[in-house]
């Protein structure tokens, strides 16, 4: 008699981790994308994995005992012997992480250790200055100076520095107040500043603006605000993008994009390597600044970067070496757009992509976890660019033997890109200054990422997005374990809520979308629709994400409208549009977010500028 054995059953473990140790029921399922309530309760980290097995605390009784001996040892030594005890182990079992990039480099090799004068009472603003009717006291300027060159000033090497406060300030007050007002913005006990100073700020750069302008400072004070943008609340209100082509229209002008490492025209080295530091700020400015709007960058700017130089200190060959990626991207994207249709090119962008992994060569000892995120965020732009590409050449018309072989190089694509998208988002958390449990409150006053500049920020959406179209639209393309999926996504959801202060920032409004696009597909609501490409390498992507969010936003209102009329004679599936097939032209899709920058989609010019964003 044949005796049939039934499968062995097996769960679906929609269990973090934290809950499943412990054996209490979870509700991550239902908070998905923000961590389970016990998690966000207990500040634990929520995560989940099929693979987990319990840690027994019986076994573990006697190592935390001895854990706990060893330290009662320690502190009843002398003081000299407690020192020198630690000191030792300490050495022993110290790593290096990719947090180590973040908190720790100020003091590594950095040249400008003196971040503009202030010991003596003549190099402080005198008296103490006013932006508009706002005073500000010089203790404050200290502070957030000393603020600006911990955490943004490596970014963006480009100042001189060896001048006094009183003398940046009389001589420059854009530049002083730009510094002001970008260090503000997520210091830790200066933060209130910013929404005092903002207003005043604009004021001032209107007035800046409207004026014949032929300094090297003004230059640098724009540059740094194209790398950290004023808050806006709607995207019409952000003049980023104006203000890069203004600026870079303003260093041609000056002759700074001229320089050579061998030709100063007359300058002293000092001056002359400052000023074409600055030009190389600028094209970072245009490369990034490019991507988000979709644009691409001028050939005279690409090329007028010239061959890098030895860089003079650590720290600009760091500057240097993001800008030699995201000028590669520029290219490679320019490329890639200019293919034709029906051209096989998928081992061709996938060479351009293990190009980009070839800028390390020579310089590694200036490789930062920085650097691995730019490089990572341009392979990931070039993926989704070709799977685009390859959405509107290839079809069912086709072949059956080529759309197979099209097929297959497409789930490779998908599954590189997945990689690319998961690996990212891995370097985004090992930012945090514990990456194994949530910011605490006490801590959110330090987070990397907040310092970063605004690409960093489109670079983290663009992984989020990906992943969620991995997840509705690619899941069975590649089948990766669908609790993986959701906790990258958990994970991103947690960075962005380290990242924001408020609901209204960008981070908090990120948070919104997603929580947003989550609750939708619970309730199996959310459809996505594969992205054609229309020349922007990863920006398709994210603008469907969006108008995917604006869907689902407005089927809810209208919904709630119907629920308050008391007609029940459609359902919320008819009052959902599809999310993605919004037509392009319609720029009020993006009003509420900050990208891209300053473009109006309307329009048939690319360059359409608003001359005057400020209503002066």
């Amino acid at each position: 008699m044949s005796t049939t054995i039934a499968p062995r059953s097996t769960r679906n473990q929609k269990a973090c981790t934290s809950c499943r140790q412990v054996k209490l029921r979870c509700d991550s399922a239902q908070t998905f994308p923000a961590p389970c309530s016990r998690c966000q309760k207990n500040q634990l980290h929520c995560r989940t994995d099929p693979d987990f097995k319990r840690t027994r605390t019986r076994n573990r009784l006697a190592e935390v005992t001895n854990q706990l001996n060893a330290i009662q040892q320690t502190l009843a030594l002398p003081p000299d012997q407690r020192i020198l005890l630690v000191a030792s182990s300490g050495s022993e079992s110290q790593s290096v992480s990719p947090a180590a990039d973040f908190t720790n480099y100020d003091n590594n090799s950095d040249p400008l250790a003196n971040f503009y004068r202030y010991e003596t009472s003549n190099e402080l603003p005198c008296p103490p200055p006013y932006l508009g009717s706002i005073p500000i006291e010089n203790s404050q300027i200290v502070s957030l100076f000393e603020h600006f060159h911990k955490h943004y000033y490596r970014h963006c090497p480009i100042l001189d520095t060896e001048v006094s406060l009183h003398e940046l300030h009389e001589s420059s007050p854009i530049l002083f107040w730009t510094i002001i007002i970008i260090s503000s913005r997520w210091h830790p006990s200066l933060h209130e500043l910013y929404a005092y100073f903002l207003d005043s700020y604009r004021a001032l750069l209107a007035r800046t603006l409207i004026e014949p302008q032929t300094s090297i400072e003004f230059v640098q004070a724009i540059v740094l605000l194209l790398f950290w943008p004023l808050a806006v609340n709607r995207q019409a209100e952000d003049p980023s993008w104006n203000l890069c082509g203004m600026v870079t229209n303003i260093a041609m002008k000056l002759a700074i994009h001229r320089l050579r490492a061998n030709d100063r025209q007359g300058l002293s080295e000092k001056a002359a390597w400052i000023r074409r530091k600055t030009w190389l700020a600028c094209v970072q400015a245009n490369c990034s600044l490019g991507w988000n709007a979709g644009v691409a960058v001028s050939a005279e700017v690409l090329t007028s970067f010239g061959s890098p130089v030895p860089p003079h200190a650590k720290v600009d060959g760091q500057f240097i070496l993001k800008i030699l990626v995201l000028r590669k991207l520029s290219q490679y994207t320019a490329t890639v757009t200019a293919l034709p249709d029906k051209l096989n090119s998928w081992a061709f962008v996938q060479n351009l992509c293990k190009d980009l992994d070839s800028v390390r060569d020579g310089w590694e000892e200036f490789w930062t976890t920085e650097t691995e995120i730019i490089v990572l965020g341009a392979q990931l732009c070039l993926y989704t660019l070709q799977l685009e590409h390859a959405a509107k050449s290839f079809g069912p018309a086709l072949p059956i033997a080529l759309n197979q072989d099209n097929d297959s190089a497409r789930r490779n694509f998908i599954h590189l890109a997945f990689m690319a998208a998961a690996r990212l988002i891995h370097l985004f958390s090992e930012m945090l200054p514990n990456n194994e449990t949530p910011i605490s409150s006490d801590a959110r006053s330090n987070i990397p990422q907040r310092y970063l500049p605004k690409h960093y920020f489109a670079l983290s959406l663009l992984a989020m997005a990906f992943m969620y179209k991995v997840k509705i639209l690619h899941f069975d393309t590649i089948k990766p374990n669908q609790n993986q999926i959701n906790s990258h996504i958990r994970r991103i959801h947690e960075i962005l809520s380290a990242w924001s202060r408020e609901s209204t920032d960008e981070p908090g409004r990120a948070i919104a979308l997603m929580e947003r696009v989550a609750a939708a597909e619970k309730e199996s609501r959310l459809s996505l629709d594969d992205s054609v490409s229309d020349g922007r390498s990863g920006v398709k992507i994210l603008e469907d994400m969006i108008n995917t969010g604006r869907a689902i936003r407005e089927a809810n209102a209208q919904k709630a409208e119907s629920t308050k009329e008391g007609s029940h004679d459609s359902s919320p599936m008819d009052n959902l549009a599809p999310a993605t097939n919004f037509p392009f032209g319609h720029q009020e899709l993006l009003q509420d977010w900050n990208f891209p920058w300053g473009l109006d989609f309307t329009s048939i010019d690319q360059y359409h500028f608003d001359v005057n964003p400020y209503n002066m």
